[in-house]
């Protein structure tokens, strides 16, 4: 599951009333993996975050985003590029825990989510595969 950190979620919330057309919080942000054994929460900071740095890591491109689909039910999607990492050598290993997005300056914590397992990145078949998600429901009544 996505978590977005308070400081984010008060500036979607912020934002909703803002002119169409306008950049959002998901504009231009960057995907980046991290290596340490961290549960994401909504209080956590960038700095919370241990990079992965194994051989031929790079953070991903700026993402794009697919309009909104909704179900008929309530439930929205929106669901961005998929990114795909793998390591190019073996000097470098790390096992990967989860991944985090920045925004386009690579300074504030945007979202972050844990894999469901640590994700090995050592050898040269080794790879993962992210589509980032971001889901929401309308309250009932």
């Amino acid at each position: 599951m996505i978590v977005f950190p308070d400081a984010i979620l008060e500036l979607m919330l912020n934002l909703l009333p803002s002119a169409a057309g306008s950049a959002g919080p998901l504009h231009g942000i960057k995907l980046k993996l991290y290596k340490n054994p961290l549960a994401p929460q909504p209080s956590n900071l960038l700095a919370d975050f241990t990079e992965a740095d194994y051989t031929g890591y790079a953070e991903s491109a700026a993402l794009t985003w697919s309009p909104a689909v909704g179900d008929g039910s309530g439930t929205w999607q929106l669901i961005g590029s998929p990114e795909t990492w793998a390591p190019t050598g073996t000097t470098v290993p790390n096992t990967i825990y989860g991944v985090y997005a920045v925004d386009t300056a690579g300074t504030t914590l945007i979202f972050s989510e844990q894999f469901a397992s640590p994700v090995p990145m050592a050898a040269l078949t080794d790879s993962l595969t992210y589509l980032p998600v971001v889901r929401t429901s309308a309250l009932s009544p």
